[in-house]
């Protein structure tokens, strides 16, 4: 779906939210559930336990309420996992016992967001505005979307991640080593009898991986999110104020 045009300013001129409503690009399942995204952690635990006991007991505290589970040490590995996963995420109407089969997801999307704070202008007047922009991955985005594509990120490069990226949406992508992009933007209001609010505005992606019981992703929780910039390319809106 397209993304369309960047929000407007409001009919009282106020002005837009920061970020616009997400548009979803495209979503695809991952053949891997939600304890198997939380292996490291899951490895974590056991490595603190002694590896003779075969008998785990413990208490944790979820919902306000104490829960006390018992069984074989890796049953209980992943169930501490997955309980302390839910109560970092604030998923309160979680059922613990049925996560750790949620299957994983990939929802690729877009939105604008825009400069903060927007900039109103005289009748007849211009500024010359900086914009400054992190475009591209770094290293740690990278690995994270290798994850969300289901490859090995060790083994993988940007091109490889930009082929299965651009496979997805069925448009090319090209993903690039992150670096501070500047640019200036002329801004003028060529009005003689009103001032003039403007907004700077330019396309942010973000690809989660999203854990859900079915692809509907209702109930869900969000794994890892990582949002990133292709293009330094900017949009203006602006909205024309009477003067009284």
């Amino acid at each position: 779906m397209n993304i369309g045009s960047p929000p407007e300013f409001g009919e009282d001129s106020s002005p837009p939210l920061l970020t616009s409503a997400p548009v979803e690009i495209t979503r695809w399942g991952l053949d891997k559930t939600l304890a198997e995204f939380l292996q490291p952690e899951v490895e974590a635990i056991k490595r603190k336990a002694p590896g003779t006991i075969t008998l785990a007991v413990t208490n944790f505290v979820f919902r306000g309420s104490m829960i006390r589970f018992s069984g074989p040490e890796a049953d209980f590995a992943v169930k501490s996992a997955i309980l302390t996963f839910l109560k970092r995420k604030s998923a309160k109407d979680v059922d613990w016992r049925k996560a750790n089969d949620w299957q994983l997801h990939a929802v690729y999307e877009y939105f604008w967001r825009r400069e903060d704070p927007v900039t109103q202008l005289p009748p007849g007047g211009s500024v010359t505005a900086a914009v400054s922009l992190r475009v591209g991955v770094s290293k740690e985005q990278a690995n994270e979307i290798a994850t969300s594509l289901g490859i090995a990120s060790a083994s993988s490069n940007l091109g490889s991640i930009s082929a299965q990226l651009s496979n997805k949406w069925t448009t090319k992508v090209s993903l690039s080593r992150q670096e501070e992009a500047s640019h200036t933007v002329t801004l003028a209001n060529p009005s003689n009898d009103a001032y003039r609010r403007l907004a700077i505005w330019h396309i942010v992606h973000r690809l989660s991986i999203v854990a859900a019981p079915t692809l509907a992703l209702d109930p869900k929780v969000i794994c890892q999110e990582t949002e990133f910039v292709l293009s330094d390319a900017t949009n203006i809106t602006y909205v024309d104020v009477v003067r009284k």
